[in-house]
This record gives C-alpha cells, structure tokens and sequence, in this order.
C-alpha cells in the first residue's frame, strides 16, 4: 500500500478487548489505539478508520497489525458455532462466546460454559492507486464496498464518453466521421485550444458514447496511422475512453486532467 493510503478494521468488540489485554501496553491495538483517526464503538463490534498513513509490511508495528488481521480471516473461517470452549483453548482469544449454563439435572451439574457464537469481521484499505486496494471480510461487508469513478469530462458527459486531443485536424476529423458513422445521435463537441504553452494548438472532440481506441484505429489508412505514430512520438497524442464511470481507455489522458480514481466505501456497524 501506499504512502497515503486509508481504510477500516471491523472487529468484535469482544475479539478486540480479549486481544488487547492480552498483548499488553506493547501490543498492536494498545499502541495504535491513540493513532487512529477515529474509533467508533458498540457492544457487539468496534471500527477503527485510519487516514494517511505509511501501511507498509517492513514497519514492525504494521506488520504486527496485519497479523491480527490474518488471525481474524483465519478464525472466522474456522468457526464453529456452538463449541464449548474455555480459555485454556488456542482459538479462545480470536472467538466471541456467551456464557450459559451447563445440564443441571440431578447429580450431573455442569457450571457455566462458554459457547461460541456468530460474529463477523471486515477490513477495507485504499492506497494511492486506482487498483490498490484490499478488501477482506467474513460473511457481510458491513456496507464496504470498492468503486471506481472518472473526473476530467464536461458535464453534459456522464456514465459514457470519449475524449481525444491531436495537434492534427485531419485525426480528429476522421474520429468525428466514424463516431457519426456509427452513432448518428450522439452529441460531439469540437474545441480548439493552445497546448501547454505549445506553439501549436491542439483539437480536441468530445463525444457522449464509448468506443475502444483500438476499434477507431484499426479503420485508418496508412497516411492517417503515420500522423497518429508522430503524435504519439511527440506527445501530443491524448485519449480516454470511459464506460460505466471507469477508464477503459487511458492514452497519455492525465495530459488533460483526466483522471481515475477509487475509493472505498466504509462499513458501518
């Protein structure tokens, strides 16, 4: 994960009191416990959220926490409900149990005993990139969820458009007509403007539909195909291609302040 990244911890709040005793004034949750941005709390689960910090594995402490993390996924996946456990059992700490009463008939008393119940985890981390994410849970995502989305278009462009900068005419003409060709309904808009203090300009199209770069490439002649290679050559080359709020096309598009981005959305208890 990167530099900035951010997520959440879902965590019985049974699970993340035993633990915390346990490992003492040294252990992860004690010690991170002050650094978390927010802790959010009920009887049955505590949310930790975190917001800009270094999550790499090399760091002592990181790594501790992530090990809690692989216990957590471990044991849940191990769950059995309804097991008579005590704390002299290895899987004790990482399970949450309610205490009951044994068989209390004649001459066959058996004192209080803890049973395992059902409980659920979840955690969520977001880094720099648009894939670099983790998302790792039991049953229930507690409303986590990953989604992707575009900035960079106008805004009479939505869900699905293309946008293609050139400092060659004739290349965004020839788009134009195809897009025409094949979607004669579809809403374009043409701009000329200067390029990054360039002496030349570039032009640009928008258009409210998706088509895959490869698709209008594959239909130039060779003149056209050369023009496209310099562009690409000099850097002058910019396309992006959106569908459904994600780039499925990305060629130099940052050049415009197109951009993808990612995000979590974090869980609730």
């Amino acid at each position: 994960m990167g530099y900035r990244s951010y997520g959440w911890l879902v965590i019985p709040t049974q699970i993340y009191n035993k633990v915390k005793t346990a490992q003492g004034p040294e252990g992860v949750f004690q010690k991170w416990e002050s650094d978390w941005d927010e802790t959010e709390s009920n009887e049955k689960y505590t949310m930790l959220h975190y917001n800009d910090w270094k999550m790499y594995e090399s760091y002592p402490t990181v790594a501790k926490f992530y090990e809690v993390v692989d216990k957590l996924e471990e044991h849940h996946s191990e769950l059995v409900v309804g097991k008579v456990i005590t704390p002299k059992d290895d899987d004790y700490l990482w399970s949450v149990t309610q205490k009951v009463v044994g068989d209390t008939t004649i001459n066959q008393f058996v004192g209080p005993q803890e049973i395992t119940q059902d409980w659920d985890w979840a955690y969520g981390e977001m880094g720099e990139e648009v894939d670099d994410y983790t998302i790792r849970c039991g049953y229930d995502y507690f409303g986590m969820t990953y989604e992707t989305y575009v900035e960079g278009g106008p805004d009479w462009v939505k869900d699905k458009w293309i946008f293609m900068s050139v400092k060659n005419k004739v290349l965004r003409d020839n788009l134009k007509n195809y897009i025409e060709k094949i979607f004669p309904n579809t809403k374009i808009v043409e701009e000329k403007e200067k390029g990054f203090g360039m002496s030349y300009s570039s032009y640009n199209l928008w258009a409210n539909t998706h088509i895959e770069l490869h698709l209008w490439e594959n239909q130039l002649n060779s003149q056209e195909k050369s023009l496209l290679d310099d562009e690409r050559g000099d850097n002058s080359f910019s396309w992006a291609g959106v569908y459904d709020w994600v780039l499925t096309d990305d060629e130099e598009a940052y050049m415009w302040d197109i951009n993808q981005y990612g995000k979590i959305e974090g869980p609730s208890i």
